[in-house]
């Protein structure tokens, strides 16, 4: 699905159940605007990673936090740090 619309790949991983990974800031802001039963985001925000790299960082994040993804949560990982942010995002008061 590496050409189809960031919509298109949503829409498919909700339906069937997938996490996104990926380098692309726009999902974030897609299903959180979105709305519904978003699907789970890991962003990996690290230019330049082999494959091997970026499989050993998914399987790595998914053991460290598997359980929150689980939850239904976005993940951003840095060099530095892996953050969560929980869904449904809700505007800051």
């Amino acid at each position: 699905m590496s050409m189809a619309d960031d919509e298109l790949i949503i829409e498919h991983a909700r339906e069937n159940g997938h996490c996104i990974v990926t380098l692309d800031a726009d999902f974030h802001a897609l299903i959180a605007t979105c709305g519904g039963g978003a699907p789970l985001v890991i962003r990996l925000r690290m230019q330049r990673l082999k494959a091997r790299d970026a499989a050993d960082m998914i399987q790595a994040v998914l053991e460290r936090v598997g359980r929150e993804l689980s939850a239904g949560c976005f993940v951003t990982v840095t060099e530095e740090a892996i953050r969560i942010r929980r869904l449904p995002i809700r505007p800051s008061a």
